[in-house]
């Protein structure tokens, strides 16, 4: 390289290029958010109506997993899934699921003592995973009536919660509706476009029409201005 011909970055092409860099990479840092993000809009407005079940932020039981065993009050009976982010988690319910292993974590009934099915969840991150829990599902189980049940679980610096499964069995409608709402939105921004579009013939149509504008005096104000003005009528 020839030195007389090097020139050294500008301090704003370096600000630039962190910026770029860290637009390109925040996404990526925050998958999980982002993913869920996109889907909200789309369940909003069918859950607001009604048309669709969804888990509320007061459902949402948070487990700290530092120590072991936890109580947790669960709110109502059903089924419950079990969220996550730590990375480490994740791995290793990925493992113990693919060698067909007991899962780490076993809630059960203090009353009885009898243990709640757990099962893993196949399914990854999904844009209808609610956008207030962090992580992606891990386990699914069902609580047999509401109250509060033991916890116990591999001791570990992070968190997990649980909530109120309101996804399983819904995906298809769920999907649909994304579908439904996402063609509406394409067809909206479609009919603003075709109605500029016409409206902007319209204009040009009637500046072309008799006595009205030549076209190369609408070709000189089209591109700017530029040059002495055509009197000449159409």
């Amino acid at each position: 390289m020839n030195a007389e011909g090097y020139r050294a970055p500008s301090i704003r092409s370096i600000v630039g290029g962190c910026l770029l860099a860290l637009l390109i990479l925040a996404p990526l840092l925050f998958i999980s958010t982002v993913v869920k993000w996109v889907g909200a809009p789309f369940l909003f407005l069918p859950q607001s109506l009604g048309l669709l079940p969804a888990a509320t932020r007061a459902e949402v039981r948070t487990i700290d997993l530092s120590t072991s065993p936890n109580q947790v009050d669960l709110p109502a009976a059903g089924p419950y899934l079990v969220y996550t982010d730590n990375f480490e988690l994740l791995d290793v319910t990925l493992q113990l699921e693919q060698s067909n292993a007991t899962p780490w974590l076993r809630v059960s009934d203090p009353s009885s003592g009898a243990f709640a099915p757990m099962t893993y969840v196949e399914r990854g991150l999904m844009p209808f995973d609610p956008v207030f829990v962090r992580g992606r599902p891990v386990f699914r189980f069902v609580a047999s009536r509401p109250g509060t049940y033991t916890v116990e679980h591999m001791t570990r610096n992070s968190q997990l919660a649980i909530i109120p499964d309101r996804t399983t069995g819904y995906e298809m409608q769920m999907l649909l509706a994304a579908l439904v709402q996402a063609a509406l939105a394409v067809w909206l921004v479609g009919s603003l476009v075709r109605r500029r579009a016409r409206e902007r013939a319209a204009r040009i149509e009637a500046l072309l029409a008799p006595g009205r504008l030549s076209p190369r005096e609408l070709q000189r104000r089209h591109s700017g201005g530029e040059g002495p003005p055509d009197n000449t009528r159409a």
